[in-house]
């Protein structure tokens, strides 16, 4: 066994983003260092939204209590998710324009109770969460997360010919 342990190589090749093809989104130096999470703001309705990028959800969600304090418009829903703590009815969903200084992005997310962690980051840090956006968002928006630069990033827009 050591022999071949000693033979074993790992390779990781990686494609570094050209920066200048891509837009800022965020920053998440400070973020990681003082919380140890990305989060990013973004603007809804005049009023700046803090989120959660978590690569290990699959879906995206916005905080109940955000619903009233960003005057969001709840839409039923029939749906439920499953994960790992079972099959949960969603009941409920709301459409967001996400925006950034150079970007926007419109996302329907499920509502859901998220009083506790995201209370206790406040408490802690200071620092409202509204929600959390998981792998669907960062898919659908093609958003880069570059950990040697620290940096959340969004492909330009090629213009159209």
């Amino acid at each position: 066994m050591k022999r071949i342990a000693k033979n074993l190589k790992t390779v990781i090749y990686r494609r570094k983003p050209k920066t200048e093809n891509y837009h800022v989104i965020t920053s998440f130096e400070t973020t990681l260092t003082e919380l140890g999470l990305i989060y990013a703001t973004f603007t809804c309705n005049g009023k700046a939204m803090n989120f959660i990028l978590d690569t290990g959800s699959n879906l995206s969600y916005v905080d109940a209590a955000a619903i009233s304090e960003m005057d969001l418009e709840l839409h039923e829903c029939n749906d439920s998710v499953m994960g790992l703590g079972g099959s949960q009815d969603m009941g409920y969903y709301c459409s967001l324009k996400l925006e950034t200084p150079e970007t926007v992005t419109v996302i329907d997310l499920p509502i859901n109770d998220f009083s506790g962690p995201f209370g206790f980051i406040e408490r802690e840090n200071g620092v409202k969460i509204h929600g959390l956006l998981g792998n669907n968002f960062l898919l659908a928006s093609k958003y880069v997360i570059d950990y040697e630069k620290m940096k959340v990033l969004k492909p330009k827009s090629k213009p159209v010919k």
